[in-house]
């Protein structure tokens, strides 16, 4: 009896799209505040039919202009409508009132096809038509909006090979929020081969140069550095961050010259054992490798030598500057540079103990947790709890 006495409150803006709703999809709860095209994404290409104001899932999902109670409208058992003014399309289990033209029906069935965009040829995949598309409109698809975007293939833009390499790039042009899917610093993509017998430009065999890997968007490219690629934990400490090195080598060669790493064969197979000063490493070398004070005091000296601006006052000898310029040269790193949301969601994930640090080819994770690992060695089992 509650419900019926229930006012009705229609939202004017989609919750999902923010356009104004002119047709309603709701369920028993009776929140008018999605549209009927955003909900059809939500129930096929996500599997949800939840309402998206207070997650209770739509037994009997209705749509409609001029909605009404739910419970105003009549089902049998089997959840058929009783009123023949109601048209329930079996194929999404969804219930059509007769405020909805035929017209819109024939929309949201025709947003699900995977008909040429061009020729509205119907095909049964997205691999035949991307194949039709490329073979006979000399256009494709984005791979990376076809995989990870929320719309259906319908509402996927089609490009030609020089439209597709802006809109990778760049993005879809000034003024629009897109600005192109990021690309690593490092990785190239070792797929990016047109099919069939002549490449871009008509070459024949399809040879192009390799592209730089993209990704969808900066999370999924944080994803992929994180995991895939190195970040130096001493220059994190000083608040340089998110600088990438493509793999441990390299990482490797930025701790000798930047950093004081222990090139002691053990130390080195551990791998990241490396310092920030002078006292640290002293510290190591005494503990560790049982140097005496004295030797560990030359050892400080000579590194301070070999290190002026790093907490020496010595001045490196030619040979030194030479092997140092190479190093500097060979060491290539990317600096990653996330949005101010991506940046915040990263320190709220640290502040928690959820950010992984990547330990690229090793295998190895670092968890920190707010201390900050400092050179001593970490094996598998010590991670692992």
């Amino acid at each position: 009896m509650d419900t019926q006495k229930k006012k009705i409150e229609l939202e004017r803006e989609c919750l999902v799209c923010y356009d104004s709703i002119k047709y309603y999809a709701f369920g028993e709860c009776c929140h008018y505040c999605v549209c009927s095209t955003c909900f059809l994404r939500m129930k096929v290409l996500f599997d949800n039919a939840k309402c998206i104001q207070c997650q209770s899932v739509f037994e009997r999902t209705i749509i409609s202009a001029a909605p009404k109670l739910h419970s105003e409208y009549d089902f049998w058992e089997d959840g058929t409508p009783i009123d023949t003014s109601l048209t329930l399309d079996n194929n999404l289990d969804i219930v059509f009132d007769a405020s909805v033209p035929e017209q819109h029906r024939m929309e949201l069935d025709k947003l699900q096809s995977k008909d040429c965009p061009v020729c509205d040829t119907p095909f049964s995949t997205v691999e035949k038509l991307s194949d039709h598309l490329r073979d006979a409109h000399q256009r494709q698809f984005c791979k990376l909006c076809l995989k990870h975007k929320q719309a259906f293939v319908r509402e996927l833009p089609t490009f030609t090979g020089d439209e597709l390499k802006v809109h990778m790039e760049k993005g879809d042009g000034e003024g629009q929020p897109f600005k192109g899917h990021p690309a690593c610093g490092f990785c190239l993509d070792h797929a990016s081969k047109p099919k069939g017998r002549r490449g871009e430009g008509g070459q024949k065999g399809g040879m192009k140069q390799k592209q730089k890997l993209r990704f969808f968007d900066e999370n999924t490219l944080f994803r992929h550095l994180s995991h895939d690629h190195f970040t130096c934990f001493l220059c994190e400490k000083k608040g340089i961050l998110y600088r990438y090195y493509k793999d441990y080598q390299e990482l490797e060669k930025h701790f000798l010259d930047s950093h004081f790493l222990c090139t002691d064969a053990d130390c080195l197979d551990k791998k990241f054992v490396a310092f920030d000063n002078e006292v640290d490493f002293a510290a190591h070398e005494m503990r560790v490798h049982k140097k005496t004070a004295k030797e560990a005091g030359k050892l400080m000296i000579g590194f301070s030598v070999k290190k002026a601006g790093h907490g020496g006052e010595g001045v490196d000898d030619e040979n030194d500057v030479v092997e140092r310029r190479r190093r500097q040269r060979e060491s290539t790193s990317f600096q990653f540079n996330p949005s101010s949301r991506l940046r915040n969601q990263h320190q709220q994930q640290q502040r928690g103990g959820q950010y992984q640090h990547a330990a690229g080819t090793s295998g190895l994770d670092f968890a920190f947790d707010g201390s900050m690992y400092r050179g001593a060695s970490v094996d598998e089992a010590e991670l692992a709890s």
